[in-house]
Parts: C-alpha cells; sequence; structure tokens
C-alpha cells in the first residue's frame, strides 16, 4: 500500500491542494478513505458525538468540530498507518479488505488502539490514533455507513506505550502538567528559572551561560538594563522585553534574539536581587562578582558561571522523580516544547482562529530557535517536525477535541 499527494485535485468546481489519497497493493484507491480525505480538505471539520439529557432520558447526535490543518493532515496518515495494518491482516484472513473499514466491529478497531499500536509508540501518539480513528469513523456514521463506533484506549495500552523509549518513540514534548511537577520540586530558585528557560525561551542547557547582567562593566544592552525598564514608566506598557543572546554561547557561533515575558523577568529579577545576592554575600571576601545571571550554588565554583552541563543535569534529576516521564526525556526537550507552542501560537489569531500559514509560523519558530533555512528560504527539517509535535501537543493538552 502507499499514500500518494494529489496537487491540484478539481472536485466539483473546487481545486484540493495537496490531496491525500491511499491506494492499495493493487494500485486501487481506497474509495473511503478518499472521501473522508476529502471531506477533511474541503471542510476542515470532524464529528464528534456528543450527549444531551431530556427529560426521558438523553439522547446522541453527531456534531461538526473545526481542526487545523496539520490536524486534518495528521489524522490521514494515522488512518493510512490503520490502513495498512487492515491490509496485512487481510491477506492473513484475520480481517475485511481495507475497502470494507466499515465492516470492522468495535473490538477489531480496539484491538488494533489497544495491542498492535502500543508495540512501537509512545502515549501521546497513541492518543493521537484514537482520536483520528474515532474521528474517521464518525465521519462514516454521519454518512449512515456505520453505526457510532466506540473506541477506548485501555490503562494496560497506555501503560506500554508510556514505557516505549529510544529514539524512534521519543516525542519531545512535555505536557504543562508535568512541567508544573518539575517546577514544585526544583530546590532553589535558579533551578526553577533554568528550567523555564528551556520551556518559556527556547535555550539550549549551555546558552543559559549566555544571559549576562552586562560585559565588561558595560550595562547597556544586557539584563541589568532590562531589569531597570521593569520599573520604568517608559516601559509600563511593555510585556515582552528583548535581550541579544551573544553569539558566543550559541550552538551556530550566531548571534540571535530572545525574549522574556514581563512576568519571567521579574522572576529573573527577583532572583538576581534576592536569592543570588544572598549567596554571594555569604561569602563574604570571597565574593565572586560574576557578570553571569546563573552561578553555581556549592562547591569550589560557588558564585562562578554554571556550566553547560547544569542545566541538563538538574533536569534528569528532577524528571526521574516523576513517574509519568520517560527516562529518555531530557532538557532538550523542553526546548521542543517552547517551539511547539510557539508554532501554534504563531498560526492563531486573538480569537484563536488560524490565520496564518504553515511555512510563516514556522519561519518564525526558525528564528527564535536559531535554525538555519533551505537554500529556498524555507524552514528545515529540523525546523519541520514542529508540525508533528504540535499535533501530539493537541492530542496530549485535549485541545484538539
Amino acid at each position: 500500500m502507499k499514500k500518494i499527494k494529489l496537487d491540484n485535485y478539481v472536485y466539483q468546481k473546487s481545486k484540493l491542494a495537496d490531496l491525500d489519497v491511499i491506494i492499495d497493493d493493487e494500485g486501487v484507491i481506497v474509495f473511503i478513505a478518499l472521501l473522508y480525505s476529502i471531506h477533511l480538505k474541503r471542510t476542515n471539520e470532524i464529528y464528534l458525538i456528543t450527549r444531551r439529557d431530556r427529560r426521558d432520558g438523553y439522547e446522541t447526535r453527531l456534531e461538526s468540530s473545526p481542526v487545523s490543518d496539520s490536524t486534518a493532515k495528521s489524522y490521514v496518515s494515522c488512518l493510512f498507518r490503520f490502513c495498512k495494518y487492515v491490509n496485512k491482516e487481510n491477506a492473513n484472513g484475520r480481517l475485511p479488505s481495507v475497502h470494507c473499514l466499515y465492516e470492522l466491529s468495535n473490538a477489531q478497531i480496539n484491538e488494533y488502539l489497544n495491542k498492535h499500536l502500543p508495540i512501537d509508540i509512545g502515549e501521546q501518539s497513541l492518543q493521537l490514533h484514537l482520536s483520528a480513528l474515532t474521528a474517521f469513523y464518525n465521519f462514516l456514521a454521519f454518512l449512515a455507513v456505520k453505526a457510532p463506533s466506540k473506541l477506548i484506549l485501555s490503562s494496560t495500552a497506555r501503560k506500554n506505550a508510556r514505557e516505549n523509549h529510544g529514539k524512534k518513540t521519543k516525542i519531545n514534548y512535555i505536557t504543562k502538567s508535568e512541567r508544573f511537577e518539575l517546577l514544585k520540586l526544583c530546590s532553589s530558585y535558579r533551578d526553577r528559572l533554568l528550567l523555564k528557560m528551556g520551556s518559556e525561551v527556547g535555550l539550549r542547557a549551555s546558552e543559559n551561560r549566555g544571559l549576562l547582567l552586562s560585559y565588561k562593566g558595560q550595562e547597556k544592552g544586557y539584563l541589568k538594563e532590562l531589569f531597570r525598564r521593569l520599573d520604568s514608566e517608559d516601559f509600563s506598557h511593555q510585556n515582552e522585553f528583548e535581550y541579544l543572546l551573544p553569539g558566543k554561547f550559541t550552538k551556530g557561533g550566531k548571534s540571535r534574539k530572545i525574549y522574556f515575558s514581563r512576568s519571567l523577568l521579574n522572576e529573573m529579577k527577583r532572583y538576581y536581587d534576592g536569592e543570588r545576592e544572598s549567596l554571594l554575600v555569604g561569602m563574604g571576601d570571597v565574593r565572586v562578582d560574576s557578570e553571569h545571571l546563573f552561578i553555581n550554588i556549592k562547591g569550589k565554583n560557588k558564585g562562578h558561571c554554571i556550566s553547560a552541563r547544569l542545566p541538563s543535569d538538574l533536569f534528569s534529576g528532577y524528571a526521574r522523580k516523576i513517574k509519568q516521564l520517560s527516562d529518555a526525556t531530557c532538557y532538550h526537550d523542553l526546548r521542543h516544547t517552547f517551539a511547539t507552542e510557539l508554532y501554534h501560537q504563531e498560526l492563531l489569531d486573538e480569537n484563536g482562529a488560524e490565520t496564518r500559514s504553515e511555512s510563516a509560523s514556522l519561519i518564525v519558530v526558525a528564528e527564535r530557535l536559531g535554525h538555519g533555512m533551505t537554500r529556498e528560504g524555507r524552514p528545515s527539517k529540523v525546523t519541520v517536525r514542529y508540525i508533528r509535535l504540535r499535533n501530539i501537543m493537541l492530542a496530549a493538552e485535549g485541545w484538539d477535541e
């Protein structure tokens, strides 16, 4: 089986760009999947089953709900994987033909979700497949081809998927609740900020060394100047503060602009005025006047700038105490999480509707992360991954329901 893309398919005088078409081993189009693909392209809507109470009980009905282009693409990809599974099992005589997906029972679909998929995918990806197949079978119910299906994920399936490690199944997205738990575990204000620099600013672990209070005595363009702006009436309207991260501390050696929210910058100033200053005062005559914001709390390098590895080591220590986090999760995943949420925000207007193209949104993400562009001026593959990660984020946070 394979999935092909039609560049400009015309359906009822409407042009459908990049239409996904699933084809079986004999080159025959899986028609029921094509109908669904056309429906998603034309409407960007799925169907959800809603329950409404009545005096004599309750009634269920199918109601349309909007989805983004990227979510629609992800759903078709999940359906393609399901079709390949059905096709293979049909060859073994266990399931109907892939052209008869409407003949599959709830038990057969749930077996795929709960026994087949958890072998090699993570929990968040498993949830995405559940959402995708639920949307597909609700579409068939809307067409009156099949009664609504009851698809569920068992606790065992979730547990098995959660335990999947390795590069192939790594998710790279840390949920809001998991980040909240990480911050609660932090033993110092400094540690909390280091984690936030990953998830709220998108810094690599080593780039935290590039947050300078001043440089060779000069404060203009550095954190001390930004701290003063917090209390200045001239900047009272400003909710985001720009800082140029020196190329000396970035991966590619190229300086880039990063941004702090007002609330985060306030936290940084409180750390500077409070915990950090108390530590230095306690050192007495051996006080170190480091120009770096983040300094070591103990050891022979107490008061000096943190090492490049410290944020990663701290993250690993705290993450081990949270059961739902995989052992493969690392500090860099905070940076991926930041980029995924930034991409999501860039796609939406103030009312939550998608207004920008994927490409334009990815360019913003690439600039904030310091990623390069292709020769054609497009985001590179390393940035494009956030289309997929956004789908995983939506499923993990429950925003696609």
